[in-house]
């Protein structure tokens, strides 16, 4: 086995990478990349000398995998507010930060219903009701640094109402 330098030709990331004589096969943190060369890398040059304990650690933050968006109230009445807030998570169910630059995009399917103010960091968002009816809020953000690889879509649906148009009748 040999230790090469590698930089990835996209984001410019300089890690290392494994190459297996007789195989001729490609290793990257354990991910087989191409029988005879790397794609999206290109060679720096050779480590001389490498001792196991001294290879870096996986440098690439957890991917996530899904999303979670919570709503404050399924509920709303006319002229009331709520929150949304959307969180990641990877595969193992832990907590994900999203990749730099990768701020989650909201969209709400009925725009005469609900008024959505998003957070800066896109993590969150404040809804308020203007109309009756069904509307559903849409959050997609991307799970790695690779756009279109792991997009990741939640959903939920917020039941607005007439504060008028429920009561409760009872006989004594």
């Amino acid at each position: 086995m040999k230790y090469f330098w590698v930089r990835h030709k996209e984001t410019g990331e300089v890690t290392i990478a494994r190459y297996t004589e007789g195989r001729g096969v490609w290793h990257h943190f354990g991910r087989e990349l191409e029988e005879i060369g790397l794609i999206g890398y290109t060679i720096l040059g050779a480590i001389e000398h490498l001792v196991a304990d001294e290879r870096p650690r996986h440098g690439h933050a957890r991917k996530a995998v899904t999303g979670v968006l919570t709503l404050s109230d399924k509920q709303l009445n006319v002229g009331g507010t709520t929150t949304a807030t959307v969180s990641f998570k990877d595969k193992a169910g832990e907590s994900v930060i999203l990749p730099e630059g990768n701020k989650p995009a909201w969209a709400v399917d009925q725009v005469a219903l609900l008024d959505m103010t998003v957070a800066d960091d896109g993590l969150s968002a404040e809804l308020t009701a203007k109309g009756v009816g069904l509307a559903t809020i849409t959050v997609t953000a991307e799970g790695d640094p690779t756009p279109g690889v792991d997009t990741i879509t939640v959903t939920g649906t917020i039941d607005i109402v007439d504060e008028a148009s429920s009561g409760e009748l009872t006989f004594s």
